[in-house]
């Protein structure tokens, strides 16, 4: 429901009604917020993830081009606009901070987060994805990272990452 309403608002941005209106400041403030509402616990279907994209891009068409809409969201709004990132970003951040502050809990939410990878690895469909650790462990799968355990990851390119106990990198 709120991916519908958020594509109508975005094709409504295709034409500012007044001139000189950012449209980066109008897709960024309004649509995202709404259809980026409760990501880090369920994710966004493939399908969901194309139509917001598709709609997006066609906010920040340029006239007279036309182009990839990642290319397009990208060029006008910056990559982390995309609906990928954003999904990613927010359900990755939710881990590291419950991951963190729930130091005492980390026993549990190991054995949750090995317990659901496995049935994940099953099929690696959105439809599988029950909760906030399901949504980043397949997050992390979409990137093409490793993720066999929920305080150590390896990246596409190979470089390990540990969790610590503090939230800034080293």
């Amino acid at each position: 429901k709120r991916v519908t309403s958020s594509r109508k608002h975005l094709k409504a941005i295709q034409r500012p009604q007044r001139p000189g209106v950012a449209t980066h400041k109008l897709v960024r403030a309004g649509p995202e917020k709404s259809w980026s509402y409760g990501l880090e616990a369920y994710g966004l279907s493939k399908a969901n993830e194309s139509r917001i994209r598709s709609a997006t891009a066609s906010a920040c068409y340029r006239n007279g081009s036309q182009s990839c809409p990642i290319v397009t969201i990208g060029a006008a709004l910056g990559l982390d606009a995309d609906p990928l990132t954003v999904g990613a970003v927010r359900s990755v951040s939710w881990w590291l901070t419950t991951w963190h502050h729930s130091t005492h809990m980390q026993p549990m939410l190991r054995r949750a987060w090995l317990e659901l990878r496995a049935r994940l690895s099953e099929t690696w469909c959105w439809a599988a994805v029950k909760g906030p650790i399901s949504t980043t462990i397949m997050y992390l799968h979409l990137l093409g990272w490793q993720h066999y355990h929920p305080d150590k990851w390896k990246d596409e390119v190979g470089v390990e990452w540990h969790m610590t106990s503090s939230l800034v990198g080293q």
